[in-house]
């Protein structure tokens, strides 16, 4: 809700298709969503839509509408979930309108995971250009996430509808632990002088690891090998249980060269055997 301070009356447009509110945005538990005509959400074009939520979610408001001197923001959270339930409200943003700018939100939190799990945010202009306005749009390390759209373009005519930018994790096979990266905004190229090479902000993600070997080496088997005098051989196995991430080296040797040698006396894998020879 965004209040009057003074009175506590809505400034703006409550909800469309919810009566005795003053709500500017509600959302239900069964991801119904509610909304005015001054909010603009990713996904959704119709107030009372059920939402695909992906984690963070961005909402624009607009406030060109509000004159009052001071204004109350207001969240509620009736929860009818788990108990441990929760939501995190953070990145606010209060954008001056008259000023060029290209503004992302959010600008961290984007999550994706290596099962391709998605993530987005958007991008806005905040006054109207006098040309096209072009947005590079790249990830810093395309084997964790990449982009739906490699630039974003507005217009004088689209300026001020937010574009969503989509973010999948990808998969590397690879005990990796959970990788952060960003995506990068690059500068802005236009032929109007007040947006030409502006730069928006970054916006930082983590793709979440679904490798869950945990690094090791085994050796099997560890004991009951048998060689002989008249130079019988007996073998093990040598096994990571994880993919490296580059060459690993295992140096073998023996305990006793008078009574065994052992070849060769290193794996680098994907070598597996090591033969133990008696001397």
């Amino acid at each position: 809700m965004l209040l009057d301070a003074a009175v506590s009356t809505s400034v703006v447009g409550t909800t469309n298709g919810l009566d005795n509110t003053d709500a500017l945005l509600n959302i239900q538990h069964d991801m119904s969503t509610y909304f005015g005509p001054e909010v603009s959400l990713p996904g959704v074009t119709s107030s009372g839509e059920v939402a695909v939520m992906s984690l963070p979610w961005g909402v624009t408001v607009d406030l060109a509408g509000v004159t009052d001197d001071e204004v109350t923001l207001f969240f509620q959270l009736l929860a009818f979930g788990v108990v441990d339930s929760f939501v995190v409200i953070d990145d606010v943003q209060f954008i001056n309108a008259d000023e060029p700018d290209i503004v992302t939100t959010p600008t961290s939190g984007l999550v994706t995971t290596e099962d391709g799990g998605v993530a987005q945010f958007e991008v806005v202009l905040t006054a109207p250009p006098s040309f096209d306005v072009t947005v590079p749009i790249a990830s810093t390390n395309e084997l964790q996430g990449v982009t739906n759209v490699n630039e974003l373009r507005f217009t004088p005519q689209n300026w001020d509808r937010p574009q969503t930018v989509v973010v999948t994790g990808r998969n590397d096979d690879v005990v990796d632990g959970d990788v952060a990266y960003t995506i990068e905004t690059g500068p802005a190229q236009s032929d109007d002088p007040a947006y030409s090479d502006l730069d928006a902000d970054d916006v930082s993600a983590t793709n979440l690891d679904n490798d869950h070997f945990v690094p090791g080496i085994l050796v099997n088997p560890t004991d009951g090998l048998i060689t002989s005098e008249s130079g019988s051989t007996a073998t093990f196995d040598v096994v990571l249980t994880a993919p490296p991430t580059s060459e690993v080296t295992v140096r073998l040797f023996s305990t006793d060269l008078t009574e065994g040698t052992i070849e060769p006396n290193e794996v680098t894998f994907d070598h597996k055997i090591g033969i133990f020879r008696n001397r």
